[in-house]
């Protein structure tokens, strides 16, 4: 981290944009901010703790001074299962003057943790989030943070993005033992969240069973606009008009050609070439590695959840 900020007032923070949430401490009950434009936070990838925020300024409120925020009527929400191209959708949508989308803020994580401890950030982390220069904000929420769907201010505009259980599937048995341990970081996570399941007999039928587990949850919440992987990879262009008319947020007539460059990089790692003919060529040699075992985990999984 870099250097504590020098003392503020609560207005000169809230009234600043710049000052952007970062997360929740419980010990304390304060949130820290950290200093940051609009187009760098639009540019990370994760706002978690992987975002790298050394150097800027910092601070922390306590959570008892914000609670006079008023609730916003700017957002839009991008649910999803993880690993469907949602953070490539997100910078998508991003534009200056209109909109600024928000990958996986962890104050959003936080949020979600303490619902499930019984406490209530919910309200005051979406309000903090809302803060913008811009008309719309649209929050990428970490799958671990659906939870709070049916929490979000009134008038909010969501979408559900996900692909198919196999390529979800794949994307994680891909990473190895980084996807193993994901998957099993989040099956705890929904059982936290009150889901109920057999103990999977191998890490693709978990992987295949955690999929199921979030769409599951995320209908249970209240889903209706949903959007698949695929269908938005097939026509981006088309997609990024969809949701600019879904979301209202007036993009500009050739922001599609501002942002085309985005489809031909890895969302998570711009200085990769991947577009979706890679992504395909990835899948179709995974399902040439892992055969019969794959379709085993996706059609136990789909037992496993409707039994």
């Amino acid at each position: 981290m870099g250097e504590p900020a020098a003392r503020l007032s609560l207005d000169d923070v809230l009234n600043d944009p710049s000052w952007f949430a970062f997360g929740y401490d419980p010990a304390s009950r304060t949130i820290g901010f950290v200093e940051a434009s609009a187009d760098d936070l639009a540019r990370a990838p994760f706002l978690d703790g992987r975002w790298d925020r050394r150097g800027r300024r910092n601070l922390r409120l306590p959570v008892a001074a914000l609670s006079p925020l008023s609730a916003p009527d700017n957002l839009r929400l991008i649910w999803h299962t993880g690993f469907c191209c949602s953070t490539l959708l997100a910078q998508a949508l991003n534009a200056p003057g209109c909109n600024l989308s928000l990958s996986e803020p962890k104050l959003l994580v936080d949020a979600a943790d303490a619902k499930r401890a019984g406490a209530d950030l919910t309200g005051i982390a979406f309000r903090l989030l809302a803060r913008a220069a811009a008309p719309a904000v649209t929050l990428k929420p970490a799958p671990a943070a659906n939870n709070l769907m049916r929490d979000t201010p009134a008038g909010s505009r969501h979408l559900v993005l996900h692909g198919s259980c196999e390529s979800f599937v794949v994307s994680l048995a891909k990473l190895g033992c980084d996807g193993e341990r994901y998957v099993r970081d989040m099956l705890s996570v929904m059982a936290r969240n009150g889901a109920r399941f057999e103990a999977p007999p191998s890490p693709l039928h978990a992987a295949a069973l955690l999929w199921q587990l979030q769409m599951a949850e995320l209908h249970a919440q209240g889903a209706t606009r949903m959007l698949d992987a695929e269908s938005f990879l097939a026509d981006p262009e088309g997609t990024i008009a969809m949701l600019d008319d879904h979301f209202a947020l007036g993009l500009p007539a050739d922001h599609f050609e501002h942002v085309r460059p985005l489809f031909a990089r890895n969302a998570k790692n711009p200085a990769q070439r991947f577009d979706a003919e890679s992504r395909d060529a990835e899948h179709r040699a995974a399902r040439a590695k892992w055969g019969s075992a794959l379709n085993d985990a996706v059609s136990w999984s789909e037992r496993s959840v409707s039994a």
